[in-house]
């Protein structure tokens, strides 16, 4: 016979731990000896929760409230589940009953917020986020997402000051950076949005602040050498490569000094460099008459087979190509 006490108290150590599965388990054995017990539906649904499975999640919650049916929590995180299976309208409902039950509980404020905001209804996701976040204003997080609901519904200048006091709280939140960025390009402002997502990128490179940042360099503000790290970083790796940041990228390439490199060996090793052979002909007459001066040494190391430089070899060929037909 399962001893429930010492079962409890096992399973709370491994959800207090992480050990998530650990804790699944343990918890199914205490409601398998105590069907119905409380603290079990409850926490094993958490457990769930943090494993994706939505629908157990689901059925432990609704087995919770038929017993404690004025806990707010509980109808917090079934909101979460109902919302992870497209359940919006029950979800609303769940936050809903969670807010008539704590007025003040922040996670159903948020949650009822990011519904409405994702279901087309940024002025209610406002309301709600901007009640959460002067209910806990040292909440960095509901201050950004204060921001992008104002943001969705228009307000360019309230969202920016809630990304600043965001900022304040947390420093280094590199998305807070980027949204603000965006907020910035959604009123004109391309230099300033330039510079804010620069800033984010420098904290934690991501895809969406690479697009934020292709986006405004696309716009046409001035780039200093200071963001060419970051835009040599972005056509690199391959996050974006539109046609209007090959000029960008040539420009780097040259100001920065590597085309005016005689080493082979380095120039192959250049990740800007192998991206940008491919992607246009050059019409660059001083960029022209380096590659023209490399393709030819490329003729002395023919023969030492250079495996891992052959990608680069091939792209300076292919460039030539290109650049004599587009002469004919």
């Amino acid at each position: 016979m399962t001893d429930v006490g010492t079962a409890l108290a096992r399973a709370a150590a491994a959800l207090g731990e992480g050990r998530l599965a650990d804790a699944d388990q343990l918890y199914a054995a205490v409601l398998q000896a105590a069907p119905g017990h409380a603290e079990a539906l409850f926490n094993r649904g958490t457990a769930l929760l943090g494993l994706g499975r939505w629908y157990e999640a689901l059925a432990h919650y609704d087995g919770f409230l038929s017993a404690m049916p004025d806990f707010a929590d509980a109808f917090v995180n079934r909101a979460f589940a109902l919302a992870q299976l497209g359940r919006a309208a029950e979800a609303l409902s769940s936050h809903t009953a969670a807010i008539a039950l704590n007025p003040t509980h922040i996670g159903s404020l948020a949650g009822r917020g990011t519904l409405l905001q994702s279901g087309g209804d940024p002025s209610g996701a406002v309301r709600h986020h901007r009640r959460a976040a002067l209910l806990h204003p040292l909440d960095q997080g509901m201050h950004e997402a204060l921001g992008n609901s104002y943001r969705l519904n228009g307000e360019i200048s309230a969202a920016t000051g809630s990304y600043r006091r965001s900022l304040v709280l947390d420093p280094g939140s590199a998305s807070a950076f980027s949204n603000m960025g965006y907020a910035r390009l959604d009123a004109g402002d391309a230099t300033a949005a330039l510079r804010l997502a620069h800033r984010g990128f420098l904290i934690r490179p991501s895809w969406e602040i690479a697009t934020l940042l292709v986006k405004c360099l696309e716009s046409g503000p001035p780039v200093g050498a200071g963001l060419w790290p970051a835009a040599e970083r972005i056509l690199s790796e391959r996050w974006s490569r539109p046609g209007s940041l090959v000029a960008l990228g040539w420009h780097i390439l040259r100001s920065g000094g590597s085309l005016a490199s005689t080493d082979l060996a380095a120039l192959g090793g250049n990740a800007l460099m192998r991206t940008l052979l491919p992607l246009a002909p050059v019409h660059d007459i001083e960029i022209e008459r380096q590659l023209t001066g490399l393709r030819a040494a490329l003729l002395d190391l023919a023969a030492d087979e250079r495996e891992e430089q052959l990608g680069f070899f091939c792209a300076l060929a292919h460039s030539a190509s290109s650049t004599s037909t587009s002469s004919t």
